[in-house]
């Protein structure tokens, strides 16, 4: 028993933990850990993209908190029948407002669950104030761009109306959108 413990007290008195140390880092040093690449979050229903850079420190965000970027959506367009679409006959016209009325409703779907996830993306960002004032903003600017797309709607509406009344004044009412707040 002696000999074996005369044994392990040279063993551990021969190990150099500096060399040790050092050999390891030299033999992993070219494996070493590489950050993700940014990364983009898109929420269901086509709202914007979100782009999150997860890098701490002085290379990554600011105090090593997370920077989000929320990418704007693409603009509203005019909607319904312009000078251009006279020549056009009845029919036509009549199928251009409704692809458009289609479009418009299916838009206006799309920026109201936007919207919300935005509302959502807010509250996330409680105990970040300058995250949440971002997000809260953007969420503004939705609530006006779907506010712009319900105003769009009501003028194909109110032209079908009157295509189909032979240009007399509209009788049809629109049927209500769900609201952001929904």
């Amino acid at each position: 028993f002696k000999q074996v413990c005369e044994t392990m007290n040279g063993k551990i008195s021969s190990i150099d933990a500096r060399s040790d140390v050092a050999s390891f880092i030299k033999a992993n040093k070219s494996s070493a850990f590489v950050p993700p690449e940014d990364t983009m979050y898109e929420p269901y229903g086509g709202g914007p993209a979100i782009k999150r850079n997860t890098k701490s420190g002085p290379s990554g965000g600011a105090g090593g908190k997370k920077d989000i970027q929320i990418a704007k959506g693409e603009p509203v367009k005019d909607y319904g029948l312009t000078d251009a679409d006279a020549g056009l006959s009845l029919e036509e016209k009549q199928a251009k407002l409704q692809g458009q009325l289609k479009d418009v409703k299916d838009r206006i779907k799309s920026e109201i669950k936007s919207k919300k996830g935005l509302d959502k993306l807010s509250k996330f960002y409680a105990s970040d104030p300058v995250a949440q004032q971002k997000a809260q903003r953007e969420a503004t600017e939705q609530l006006a761009k779907i506010d712009k797309l319900k105003g769009e709607k009501k003028k194909i509406l109110s032209q079908i109306s009157e295509l189909e009344n032979g240009g007399g004044a509209s009788n049809t009412t629109a049927a209500p959108e769900p609201t952001a707040a929904e």
